[in-house]
């Protein structure tokens, strides 16, 4: 069984295309989006998360005998300067990318241990350093970063990785380029496809084999 939280976003769907052959389980927000996931993949289950609900975080999980895999691709981007960041888009990013995946794997813990199961954070370079501009968005990355450490350490039978990602090609990346007039190239960004094949990698390995940490980017940069 692996479920997805973000799945409706760039890496979310390659991975779930590229696990077709799994038991899916594809959470996210945007109901639009869910429903067309879920023509895509007749096979598997959708549900449409509440954050700001632990109830609505727990229902997908009921009626699950174990969980194998849980990925988490969820993520908000804003950029801005100290001096200007708005405390409720901060809150937002920090909600996407700590909160989310906190409440979700509260809610998939007991079936994680079950089956010694692996939970993945599709992050980003960013939990690693900070850019100017970035400080917000570096600052929830860092959060999720201690969380799947955290993760390591308190759940001794659950396995942990973290991909550290650099700029990826999707719709939140191409409107970053937009607001900043920047002449996008999409061959100059990771594709999807490609984190999605790292992640599918990391699902292959026997269960007594752990891979803690994936770093892919552009060659380069």
């Amino acid at each position: 069984m692996t479920v997805i939280s973000g799945a409706t976003g760039g890496v979310g769907r390659a991975l779930a295309e590229t696990r077709r052959n799994d038991r899916l389980v594809l959470l996210g927000r945007d109901p639009d989006k869910l429903a067309e996931l879920a023509r895509d993949h007749p096979e598997a289950t959708t549900h449409q998360l509440d954050f700001s609900s632990p109830d609505a975080i727990a229902e997908p999980f009921a009626g699950l005998d174990r969980v194998d895999r849980l990925v988490h691709c969820t993520g908000v981007v804003s950029k801005g300067n100290i001096a200007e960041l708005d405390p409720a888009s901060t809150s937002e990013i920090m909600a996407a990318s700590f909160l989310s995946p906190l409440m979700v794997t509260q809610a998939a813990l007991p079936l994680l241990r079950l089956v010694g199961g692996l939970v993945v954070f599709v992050s980003s370079g960013s939990a690693k350093r900070v850019r100017p501009g970035w400080t917000a968005y570096a600052a929830a990355k860092h959060a999720a970063r201690a969380l799947a450490e955290g993760i390591r350490v308190e759940e001794p039978n659950v396995r942990v990785l973290t991909v550290y990602c650099g700029a990826i090609d999707t719709p939140m990346r191409a409107s970053i380029g937009e607001t900043r007039n920047v002449d996008y190239q999409p061959e100059d960004y990771l594709d999807p496809v490609e984190v999605a094949r790292a992640v599918s990698f990391a699902f292959d390995t026997r269960p007594g084999v752990s891979i803690g940490e994936i770093d892919m980017r552009m060659h380069g940069t």
